[in-house]
């Protein structure tokens, strides 16, 4: 309850009341006579009369906003970019002490990835538009990339992408880059499917494509081997008063050429009308990889050789059209984290889940990084920011200083 004041208001009303109504001493002085003649006759606020007054931050006090993607500097675990749902994107150099925005004076603040060039770390992509479906969900206007670090950004094309779900970037060629473009979310058409480029951004060829419906959510790359590439396609569609989140469209395929050519997976893994898909590799033993999938005959998926044949695992863990990040821990490949509305974790090769969370932690989480040096320091991403872990998911630090919004309407 608020303690009240004389007038019956809330007494934090009352004060906000009483500000309001007491002048500012940033503010000017009434207009003289004198002064309206010497504008030319014009009466009301001016520009000059507003010189006085600067913008400062006041929230979010107690939460942040949607966190769609991370990218770590391989070179130095403390510089970190974040991609936010609407807030732009932000990078620290000490670890999360300080974040500044680098993505703040562009056509759009929705971003939904955000990858370094493993050949040169200040080279940094961004795919805007989010890759979630939800009402709120903003769309973008393509790809930039930056050759500084995040100080200065060029668009490099996609524009009619809308949303990006994933860009991976070739580990020896700096020029070819992998773009998932999933399209609208209201509407068919647009630049959906797999996009690759060999120069750059200057031009760029679709690779994989289903239909106007259809676009590609997520892709990945073998660790080993370049040429070896699995994408998730995603056939999607919001409507006023639905969510088309699934359909024939929906399915995992593989290329083994650099995506010059591509097949279904089958081995196990369903072919019928599925909903999103995630789709990873166990980085310290890469011929075991995970996989997930909505649907009546969807869940987790685990395959030991490379994606040749897959296992379910677990048919309840399914991820529907909010999530589909899959994480492998770097050192112990029976050890999987899937970010959801709780953050789930499997220790015995995705047969069985719990949820890691068990301190004060916001829900909806939708990415995390664990180091692959140290597996026991993680980062996940979630609807209230940014939340930091040095002992494996046990305790979590929130990352207050990151200034993120999600907004749903405004008043005035």
């Amino acid at each position: 309850m608020f303690a009240r004041s004389a007038s019956g208001l809330p007494l934090v009303l009352a004060a906000l009341v009483h500000l309001g109504s007491a002048p500012l001493r940033a503010q000017s002085p009434a207009p003289s006579a004198r002064s309206i003649e010497a504008r030319g006759g014009e009466v009301g606020l001016q520009t000059e009369d507003l010189a006085a007054l600067r913008w400062r931050e006041l929230g979010p006090a107690i939460t942040s906003g949607r966190i769609t993607r991370f990218a770590v500097d391989p070179r130095d675990t403390d510089v970190i970019y974040t991609a936010s749902a609407s807030g732009g994107a932000w990078k620290t150099i000490n670890a999360g002490t300080t974040w500044d925005p680098v993505f703040a004076h562009e056509r759009t603040a929705s971003l939904g990835a955000i990858a370094l060039d493993p050949s040169n770390p200040d080279v940094v992509w961004l795919g805007t538009g989010e890759q979630n479906s939800v009402r709120s969900s903003s769309f973008g206007d393509g790809v930039y990339r930056s050759l500084d670090g995040g100080l200065t950004w060029e668009h490099r094309g996609l524009e009619s992408s809308r949303h990006v779900g994933r860009i991976v970037v070739h580990p020896d060629d700096s020029d070819v880059v992998f773009v998932a473009a999933m399209g609208s979310l209201w509407g068919p058409g647009g630049e959906r499917g797999l996009y690759r480029t060999r120069d750059g951004g200057e031009n760029w060829e679709r690779v994989l494509a289903i239909d106007e419906h259809t676009g590609v959510v997520e892709v990945a790359m073998d660790p080993r081997d370049p040429e070896v590439l699995f994408a998730a396609t995603f056939q999607r569609e919001r409507r006023q008063w639905s969510m088309v989140g699934g359909g024939p469209g929906s399915g995992l395929h593989r290329s083994d050429d650099g995506g010059e050519t591509w097949r279904r997976v089958e081995g196990g893994f369903p072919t019928e009308p599925l909903g999103r898909i995630g789709v990873t590799f166990c980085s310290g033993q890469p011929d075991t990889m995970y996989a997930s999938a909505v649907g009546p005959t969807g869940g987790i998926f685990r395959s030991d050789d490379a994606g040749a044949t897959w296992e379910r695992r677990n048919a309840q863990i399914q991820s529907h059209w909010f999530y589909g990040e899959l994480v492998c821990d770097p050192e112990d490949p029976d050890r999987l984290y899937v970010p959801m509305t709780p953050l789930y974790v499997s220790d015995d090769g995705g047969r069985t889940f719990r949820n890691l969370v068990r301190s004060a932690v916001h829900v909806d989480h939708h990415t995390l990084w664990v180091n692959p040096d140290d597996p026991t320091h993680l980062m996940v991403g979630n609807d209230g920011g940014v939340y930091v872990s040095r002992d494996r998911g046990e305790q979590w630090t929130w990352q207050q200083n990151l200034p993120v919004m999600q907004l749903y309407t405004a008043g005035v």
